[in-house]
């Protein structure tokens, strides 16, 4: 069993698909989860406030999910968050390289209840 006040940032760009993940994490049990809309507005937030997850979009302006995960891990207080990548597009090919660089799994937009938790539980179990 996954720890339910773990503390999730959620990246993503659509106001309509943030809430929505935001709303199945809470629904799944996570209180502590906060929204980002690009890569930058995700550090600025981590900047001021510790987290134990990022779930990011692939696919955003300002700065995409791979860039975002670049400067995670290359920032000495962040390098250690465990960071997912989610997108519409499951090209192999394209996973295969977020897998290579790092990234510790990838979600298929949109990710069911079960799947995040199932993606989660992996991580933190």
């Amino acid at each position: 069993m996954v720890d339910k006040t773990l503390k999730i940032l959620f990246v993503e760009d659509s106001e309509v698909q943030q809430e929505l993940g935001l709303y199945r994490l809470q629904d799944l049990g996570f209180s502590n989860v906060a929204g980002a809309s690009n890569g930058l507005d995700a550090i600025t937030y981590l900047e001021n406030n510790p987290v134990d997850l990022i779930i990011s979009d692939w696919e955003m302006p300002e700065m995409d999910g791979i860039d975002l995960f670049r400067v995670v891990r290359s920032t000495p207080d962040f390098q250690k968050i465990p960071f997912v990548v989610m997108s519409v597009n499951d090209n192999p090919k394209r996973i295969s390289t977020a897998k290579k660089e790092g990234v510790m799994d990838f979600l298929l937009k949109p990710a069911t209840n079960k799947t995040l938790l199932e993606t989660i539980e992996k991580i933190f179990n």
